[in-house]
């Protein structure tokens, strides 16, 4: 599935996401504070706080700067520090796909001028209806808006989210590359490889028995 490195993280090792740390009265404090005093006041209150927190979320994302507060505030420790290397809950073969750079921008690239000819732009705009929402803030949706607002050209709009996709993709192989050391494999360039993945795997699964 699409989506963050967290997922794999919490499915394969001992790995909690918080939920245990919340606090809903905490947590609609800070949203009403948030609201009286703004979301840049808020993040200053975190400065305060839990500089670490501070330093890795920006002021406008007001939803992770409650949460850092609501954290530190039930815990006393920061939401940004270092945790504890995480137990693994199973034996695992992990595989990484990856291909050369350029060809992997290039790929990003025709993936969203295909978004665009699927009508990228009518589902940005149902989505910017709803600002404060999560899915807004995505990338591939929230470039748009300068559009609409009249501020930025269309041929501007697309090349921002090129750039913010190929940007999100470093981040992560940075990410894999430090947290999770997959087998990486370029099937793209070199297709053959998966007979030597495959030979790898049943290797594998023999030890294992």
């Amino acid at each position: 599935v699409g989506g963050t490195g967290l997922y794999i993280q919490a499915l394969l090792y001992d790995f909690r996401l918080g939920a245990e740390e919340g606090d809903p009265t905490i947590r609609q404090r800070y949203e009403q504070e948030a609201a009286a005093i703004g979301k840049e006041a808020l993040w200053q209150k975190l400065q305060a706080v839990d500089p670490l927190a501070a330093a890795k979320i920006h002021y406008n994302n007001e939803r992770k700067v409650i949460r850092a507060l609501e954290v530190f505030e039930t815990t006393g420790e920061s939401i940004a520090a270092p945790k504890e290397t995480p137990q693994a809950l199973y034996d695992f073969f992990m595989i990484g796909l990856t291909t050369e750079r350029e060809v992997l921008y290039q790929r990003i690239n025709q993936r969203v001028d295909l978004m665009m000819d699927q009508g990228l732009i009518e589902e940005a705009k149902a989505v910017l209806q709803y600002p404060e929402t999560q899915a807004a803030k995505g990338i591939g949706y929230k470039e748009f808006l300068p559009y609409f607002q009249g501020q930025a050209t269309l041929d501007e709009t697309v090349e921002q989210i090129k750039q913010n996709s190929r940007r999100y993709a470093k981040r992560q192989l940075t990410w894999f590359n430090n947290r999770a050391q997959p087998r990486w494999i370029d099937l793209v360039r070199q297709p053959e490889e998966q007979r030597t993945l495959e030979t790898e795997i049943d290797q594998w699964l023999e030890e294992k028995r």
